[in-house]
């Protein structure tokens, strides 16, 4: 065999044993922070979720896939408008909601509009006919402690959501939406 074809064998079997090891050791030391037992967030930092349901409609509708970024809040503070994966405070599961409330914000729903320290807050995701019974149309002021922030579907009047819950701790954000995969309206989150 010539020394060329030794040489490529050698670096070839290198890689079939070096990239099992590596997936192996980043499985375990856990880089990005993943807050399951999932490989694929565990060595990649990314992970698919199935909407379960019409809480994030239009944006998001039952039986989309999101790709998550988990771990993105070991680095990086929430804002406002990020679509999250958090664990339920109702169930343990893992829920998907957006984020409205920031820490030591006071946020409000008045006659439907988004109120936070008084001043009127746009929100393009939000049809007008998901937001039309009682509670979607008025929420009494919520002060958002530190450590947390508030969190609310973008179907208003079919979302199980801060409105009940309350405020969740930062540190139960296990990623942040960061694509749309499937379905008719995919695309990336940010380019809504």
């Amino acid at each position: 065999m010539a020394t060329w074809q030794r040489r490529w064998t050698r670096i070839a079997i290198g890689w079939c044993i070096a990239m099992p090891l590596v997936a192996l050791a980043m499985y375990a030391l856990d880089p990005w922070h993943a807050r399951s037992w999932d490989p694929r967030e565990r060595v990649l930092g990314y992970g698919p979720y199935l909407v379960p349901s019409a809480s994030m409609a239009p944006t998001v509708s039952t039986g989309q896939i999101v790709l998550v970024n988990v771990g993105y809040y070991a680095r990086h503070a929430p804002a406002r408008g990020d679509i999250v994966i958090f664990i339920s405070p109702e169930d343990g599961n893992r829920w998907i909601k957006r984020v409205i409330g920031l820490p030591g914000e006071r946020v409000a729903l008045v006659e439907g509009q988004l109120q936070v320290d008084g001043q009127h807050v746009e929100e393009p995701y939000v049809a007008s006919g998901n937001a039309v019974l009682d509670d979607a149309w008025t929420m009494a002021e919520t002060r958002v402690p530190d450590g947390h922030v508030l969190l609310l579907g973008d179907n208003r009047d079919n979302s199980l959501d801060g409105r009940r819950f309350g405020t969740t701790p930062v540190d139960d954000l296990t990623g942040k939406v960061t694509r749309i995969l499937s379905g008719p309206r995919a695309r990336g989150v940010d380019g809504q």
